[in-house]
């Protein structure tokens, strides 16, 4: 049963899905999103004081600034956090047909899918669970853009 690694040396050979900027920016975006409401709601308990939700998706913003900063993202993240909300909110105010975003999705997914590494990309599977690696030179592409 054994096949000479244990348990927890695979554990330990495995690298962190949390350490991936992307995944820290979901969760640092969902802490400030809860940081906003706790924040809003004691405004609106102890003082009294009304906030608009285009004001508190500015809010969300600048907590979401904050921590990427504190959490050492790259600098360019911290844009993305102040605007985020606050263009979220703007689109929503539009009422487009969600079949534009869905088309924006598998254009950006189709241009975006391979991103080529020198001795093959690892990709993990579904759940995280596996791991698989493509032989060198693999690429899976929709269509070719010439550069």
């Amino acid at each position: 049963m054994d096949n000479g690694a244990s348990a927890t040396s695979v554990l330990r050979e495995t690298p962190c899905t949390l350490r991936a900027p992307a995944i820290q920016a979901l969760l640092i975006q969902c802490l400030s999103f809860l940081v906003m409401l706790v924040l809003i709601r004691g405004l609106w308990m102890f003082g009294g004081v009304p906030v608009t939700v285009f004001a508190a998706a500015l809010l969300q913003g600048a907590i979401a600034a904050v921590i990427s900063h504190w959490r050492g993202l790259a600098p360019w993240w911290l844009p993305i956090r102040l605007i985020f909300p606050g263009a979220l909110m703007a689109v929503h105010a539009l009422q487009l047909p969600s079949a534009i975003f869905l088309c924006a999705f598998i254009l950006l997914l189709s241009l975006y899918w391979t991103t080529p590494k020198p001795g093959g990309a690892p990709v993990s599977m579904v759940g995280g669970f596996n791991s698989l690696t493509f032989p060198p030179g693999f690429c899976l592409k929709f269509f070719r853009i010439p550069s």
